[in-house]
């Protein structure tokens, strides 16, 4: 898992990087708030938070549903 990245509504943006397969989605939403790393996996940049209807959008697209938010200590999943 990511380091959690707190987003505009006061959630953390978090990404299974066990699971993401770099698909490049997220980066493409959102190119502000994700790159891929070294690795091809996904991860957050933690001054391009963005809006949450972007986030939503960003949660839909990963094919993998990699990307959630953490609410306090309860890692969730958005289902689609």
């Amino acid at each position: 898992m990511s380091e959690p990245v707190a987003d505009s509504a006061g959630h953390c943006i978090l990404i299974d990087t066990e699971i993401c397969v770099g698909s490049t989605l997220c980066v493409q939403l959102a190119p502000d708030t994700f790159v891929l790393d070294a690795r091809g996996k996904s991860q957050v940049i933690p001054t391009g938070v963005p809006d949450d209807e972007t986030m939503d959008d960003v949660i839909g697209s990963c094919p993998t549903q990699a990307i959630g938010l953490v609410e306090g200590a309860n890692p969730r999943r958005i289902e689609h």
